[in-house]
């Protein structure tokens, strides 16, 4: 799911970035490369940053859900962690989240 996602929100952003940058660099003499570095890149790079990092939040909540119910993973951990009284493994694990 989270690939899924990711993909379709990366081809919308890179559907709509701006060209007047890459039109510019062009009429200078720059290359593909320097094209894509200095006048695509800039622009969707910090998009692709927030919405790799909100996925990856939400795929450690659920994570976590699924364990404190029952389907293993970091909740898991995390529940018993709190049941054997380690603070300091209950702390790490919180923190992480």
């Amino acid at each position: 799911h989270s690939i899924g996602a990711l993909g379709k929100l990366f081809y919308e952003i890179n559907e709509n970035i701006d060209m007047r940058p890459e039109e510019g660099l062009r009429a200078v003499g720059a290359n593909w490369f320097e094209r894509v570095r200095f006048a695509d890149l800039p622009q969707v790079l910090p998009n692709f940053m927030s919405y790799t990092l909100l996925r990856i939040e939400i795929n450690v909540r659920i994570s976590t859900i699924m364990g404190a119910v029952g389907g293993g993973g970091i909740g898991e951990e995390l529940k018993l962690a709190i049941s054997r009284g380690f603070g300091a493994k209950t702390l790490a694990l919180v923190l992480l989240l």
